[in-house]
């Protein structure tokens, strides 16, 4: 498996989460909120 592939798999795995609700979409958008401030 390449590289590439390893990620495109990831993102669909992560798609796959939130759409059954596993993970909270705002905890995503928190999280790179919250990297701003380190900047």
């Amino acid at each position: 498996m390449s590289i590439k592939e390893f990620i495109n798999s990831l993102g669909k795995t992560a798609d796959l989460l939130i759409e059954k609700q596993l993970i909270p979409t705002g905890k995503f958008e928190y999280l790179f909120e919250e990297d701003d401030k380190f900047l």
